[in-house]
């Protein structure tokens, strides 16, 4: 399962948005960044400081398991790496707390993703612990899961193999919006 960025030709990535891992605290997929997470670092040696927040808050995250950088293959963009995640129990933690109260503002969640692996355990991509079915999104076979705070919703099928852009955006109030290469669903 690899998590990573803009497959596009340079013409296509070139704002930051392109191309990031990002979680917005403002409930607008436009709105400020809490969390920004390029994942181009060369290489993690599961440290607490090695996949690097390039946001105001530095919210530094630490990788777990096999977890690591890889060279994408991409040539004509202006990032070549993404961040490899293929076994079990890969992951990275980040200390931002994600309130899931009906108080905030929301969040929104985003990710280029290239889903490799098709199987029917969830693999998440992004995804707060609350005990519950908590805010998030996986791929699960050939299909996005989002959890809503108190189930899950299946609105589209992932493309395997392919680079797709998947943004979850969780407003207090409102229904969840999830979308796919820019196609809200």
């Amino acid at each position: 399962f690899i998590l990573g960025r803009c497959e596009g030709g340079a013409g296509v990535c070139t704002a930051d948005n392109d191309f990031t891992y990002t979680v917005s605290t403002a409930g607008s997929i436009y709105g400020a960044k809490a969390l920004h997470y390029r994942m181009d670092e060369a290489s993690w040696s599961n440290g607490a400081q090695d996949v690097k927040d390039i946001s105001t808050n530095a919210y530094h995250g630490q990788p777990y398991g096999d977890v690591t950088t890889l060279d994408t293959g991409i040539t004509d963009g202006p990032y070549d790496r993404a961040g490899d995640f293929q076994g079990s129990g890969d992951y990275i933690t980040t200390p931002l707390n994600i309130d899931q109260s009906s108080s905030t503002a929301g969040v929104t969640f985003e990710a280029w993703v290239k889903p490799t692996l098709n199987d029917t355990t969830y693999k998440y991509v992004i995804s707060t612990e609350n005990g519950g079915y908590d805010w998030g999104f996986a791929v699960r076979s050939t299909s996005w899961y989002v959890n809503t705070g108190d189930t899950r919703w299946a609105p589209v099928s992932a493309t395997l193999d392919d680079w797709q852009h998947v943004a979850v955006v969780y407003e207090p109030g409102q229904p969840i919006k999830f979308y796919k290469n820019g196609s809200k669903y």
